[in-house]
């Protein structure tokens, strides 16, 4: 999602803080905007205002409901896409050992090497370094299958790995769609953050008109 990479540099423990802090300061602006507008000479009945903040809570209240159900259809897609890579990732490498020893060997290490490199998308390593690298294994696990089969092109034990290579490879890609491209739009998220404030500047002027 566009504008949404940046995101990806910061750890979680500092993105909640941000949002936390920016949160606060957005519902101290809408507070002290809603305690200057009530000061003013010309004020709002309050029936006006009634009207205003109930449909402001309901707006508020579909936002979140439709941002909930988003994050959670990409929560199960992606717990998805992890559980499918290791069943492939662990049926290539099972399939790997039917291979001739001279082959079997260096593709079970880069297959080690792909598993180690996949765990780091979980750390702190920058995610275009992580995926890049993936990419690089898949390459010359690909190459040295090819190889392979150019050298026995009737082998049933070749045929039935490509086959689990391919679907590491599919399995990458619906990953990395889940993760970094399946996300709620930027404007939205926005709009959500920005919501509350506005809440509570009305809430603010229709608490004080009722005094």
């Amino acid at each position: 999602m566009p504008g949404s990479e940046r995101l990806d540099i910061l750890p979680l423990w500092v993105l909640f803080i941000v949002l936390l802090l920016a949160n606060l300061f957005l519902d101290e602006c809408g507070f002290r905007a809603g305690r200057w507008r009530a000061e003013r000479p010309q004020k709002e009945s309050d029936s006006t205002m009634s009207a205003i903040v109930a449909s402001e809570l309901g707006l508020l209240a579909f936002m979140l409901a439709f941002s909930f159900g988003i994050v959670s259809s990409r929560f199960d897609l992606r717990r998805m896409t992890y559980l499918n890579e290791a069943n492939a990732i662990k049926t290539a490498y099972l399939r790997a050992g039917m291979l001739p020893a001279a082959e079997s060997a260096p593709i079970r290490d880069l297959l080690h090497d792909y598993v180690d490199v996949r765990i780091q998308l979980a750390k702190d390593l920058p995610t275009d370094q992580v995926l890049h690298r993936s990419e690089e294994i898949q390459e010359q696990l690909w190459t040295k299958a090819a190889a392979a089969a150019e050298h026995d092109t009737s082998s049933f034990p070749t045929e039935l790995f490509i086959q689990s290579l391919n679907e590491i490879i599919d399995v990458h890609a619906m990953r990395v769609m889940a993760s970094l491209e399946n996300r709620m739009p930027l404007p939205s998220t926005i709009r959500i953050r920005g919501r509350p404030s506005r809440s509570s500047n009305q809430s603010t002027k229709s608490s004080t008109f009722m005094r």
